[in-house]
């Protein structure tokens, strides 16, 4: 799971930095004053809290994000063939995997927005692009 969170949702590539938070000496001995407790400033304590609320929110929505994704993978099982779109060396025939499943939604999410006309999403996007012409746009330059 730890892999997973890590490689695929990116949920522990947090770089959430203020310069309230002291550097934490790892060497430090034991009898030495912790460096948190230094900070006597009310406004650097703050921007230390919202510091750490920022990076426990971040993994917060990875875990969640993580959490939707097995469940598609669960509730799709066995209906989505994974070596249509992506190359495994040892294929699985049970469930798929969540990196299996972020490709799957990497290749396919558009396709599957642009089918729900009624989405709010859709019709931004929609109102956004430029009218698609008929004519073929020949792509090899001579």
């Amino acid at each position: 799971m730890f892999r997973e969170m890590k490689q695929c949702f990116g949920g522990v590539c947090y770089r959430f930095w203020s310069k309230a938070v002291p550097k934490l000496d790892c060497y430090r001995r034991k009898t030495a004053t912790d460096p948190l407790e230094m900070v006597k400033n009310e406004r650097e304590r703050t921007k230390i809290l919202k510091t750490l609320k920022a990076m426990e929110g971040y993994v917060l929505f990875s875990s969640i994000a993580m959490g939707i994704t097995q469940m598609l993978c669960l509730k799709y099982k066995g209906k989505i063939q994974v070596s249509d779109f992506r190359y495994l060396r040892t294929p699985s025939r049970q469930v798929m995997s969540e990196a299996s499943m972020m490709e799957y939604l990497r290749r396919n999410l558009f396709r599957f927005m642009a089918r729900q006309e009624e989405l709010t999403i859709t019709k931004i996007i929609s109102s956004r692009q430029a009218p698609f012409e008929t004519e073929e746009i020949d792509l090899l330059i001579s």
